[in-house]
């Protein structure tokens, strides 16, 4: 997909062939007064609406030329009369010809001309009943095209995520503004095109599960959506950024891997294995950086930077290798394997294009959810005897399992009723108390390997034996917060019966 300022630079870009060789639009243009600014704009928008639905129409790329000069001169009637003014340049297309386009090309022109704008009064096919049987669907798809774009381009609206995962084609867009217009102009998109067309205001929901999808189609959209983000995070994550923005950009490949997981039953381990196996590798690189940007934080809040700066500035020079450490990875081969992984993973698994023949890959959402959500909650109570020996194995891995329950209820919580209270927010509780208690023993850890390696002289004792008080008490804290959520947790009755039985 387009980047919104790549879209911007080519929704204004004059046509490659415009002026390059012998086809004098240019002197049609000038002789009438054309908006050739605008003609442009309207090309762009065409071009990239014509090459993003190459799939569904299914038209050459022969056809894109016709089409943007369609574009260009479809408002080439204005002078002679605002009213009727696509009837007028029809009639100046089919009268003076287009040098370079043969007699039947410049039916198609005129016709997509005439039909861009104004209400669908006769069959669109009358006016290309001259035309040869293999030129009218491209023709058809020429004139509906055209007509879309130009009434994005009157109200600025900008094309976003096109979604095409089930039969109705959704497109969202910049504006509800936009989404109004664009949908009444697919009138003759819908009734020349093998799939009808929609446009939605873009929002933050746009990429998620829906009850009515299958696993797999909501499995492809979900993913389609992160691995967009991480490619849009991605460029924030540089030299002298804010940590959030690092943090935003794990946050995106843990929910894909989420994503992944969650929606494996559709596509099977080894399909997803490679892509998994990268996106993991990704967010490993950004691990050290992130436990060092916590832990100056905490310690921080402990008065190191004062009481123990020798122990201050070794966190600094540290943080300052891991980041070129990561750096190298996110610019290197580590990258450029996701996004290789992720490309082959979004052309070879499309649910229209390659449904996968497993029963899970076309079980709706509000059939599946239940299940898979099920299958993480019973993998969380299986935790019972570990929580209760006290032993720091089984917390840990609690932990792992309460985020993939999280993920799971909150990436197909749409199929589960009330998923968000009986699950979400108290999993996500624990999970955070774990976290900290997680990362105060990580802590606790690295003071310890910093001061084995010290000599006496260069530490001082008692401000470090303050600092891992003060770390150990801020776990046991966690420990104490988490062990009252996960009584009440298990307590708590309603979770007896299967979700898929409520």
């Amino acid at each position: 997909m387009l980047s919104t300022a790549s879209a911007a630079a080519h929704m204004i870009a004059t046509p490659d062939w415009f002026g390059g060789r012998p086809r004098p639009i240019e002197s049609l243009c000038e002789r009438y007064g054309n908006d050739n600014a605008r003609g442009f704009a309207a090309s762009g928008i065409a071009s990239e609406l014509f090459a993003r639905t190459k799939h569904v129409h299914r038209c050459g790329s022969n056809w894109l030329e016709p089409l943007q000069a369609a574009a260009v001169l479809h408002g080439i009637g204005r002078n002679f009369g605002q009213t009727r003014h696509e009837a007028h340049g029809r009639n100046i297309v089919l009268g003076q010809g287009i040098a370079g386009f043969d007699g039947d090309m410049v039916n198609v022109i005129a016709s997509a001309v005439f039909l861009h704008r104004g209400a669908l009064l006769a069959d669109p096919d009358v006016l290309l009943d001259s035309l040869p049987t293999d030129m009218t669907r491209p023709a058809r798809c020429v004139a509906a095209v055209l007509r879309i774009a130009v009434v994005l381009m009157d109200v600025r609206g900008d094309l976003g995520y096109l979604d095409d995962t089930r039969t109705a084609l959704r497109w969202h867009v910049s504006s509800e503004d936009a989404a109004e217009a664009a949908t009444e102009a697919a009138d003759l998109w819908d009734q020349v095109m093998p799939r009808p067309l929609t446009f939605r205001r873009e929002s933050a929901g746009q990429h998620a599960a829906r009850r009515s999808d299958g696993l797999q189609a909501a499995g492809y959209r979900m993913a389609q959506g992160l691995i967009q983000t991480i490619g849009r995070r991605r460029a924030n994550v540089v030299p002298g950024a804010d940590i959030e923005e690092l943090h935003q950009f794990r946050v995106a490949s843990r929910r894909l891997r989420a994503v992944l997981r969650a929606t494996r039953p559709a596509f099977g381990r080894p399909v997803l294995a490679p892509l998994e196996t990268v996106v993991r590798d990704m967010t490993r690189a950004t691990n050290a950086v992130r436990d060092l940007d916590v832990m100056l934080e905490a310690f921080q809040g402990f008065s190191a930077p004062r009481r123990t700066p020798t122990l201050w500035r070794h966190m600094l020079a540290d943080r300052q290798a891991r980041e070129r450490e990561m750096y190298e990875a996110l610019d290197g081969k580590t990258y450029r394997r996701f996004e290789r992984e992720a490309e082959a993973f979004l052309h070879e698994r499309h649910p229209w294009a390659c449904a996968a023949s497993r029963p899970w890959a076309r079980k709706r959402v509000h059939d599946a959810a239940p299940k898979l959500v099920q299958r993480g909650l019973d993998r969380v109570l299986s935790y019972r005897e570990g929580v209760a020996s006290g032993e720091d194995g089984p917390l840990h891995n609690l932990r792992l399992a309460c985020k993939r329950l999280r993920y799971t209820a909150e990436l197909l919580g749409v199929g589960v009723p009330g998923a968000k209270n009986r699950i979400v927010k108290p999993v996500k509780a624990m999970q955070e108390s774990l976290g900290d208690w997680n990362d105060a023993q990580v802590h606790g850890a690295y003071v310890a390997r910093y001061a084995a390696g010290r000599s006496r002289g260069e530490i001082d004792p008692a401000a470090l034996r303050d600092i891992v008080e003060l770390n150990a008490n801020k776990q046991r804290r966690a420990l104490h917060m988490f062990h009252a959520q996960w009584a009440a947790f298990v307590g708590d009755e309603s979770r007896a019966a299967p979700l898929h039985q409520q």
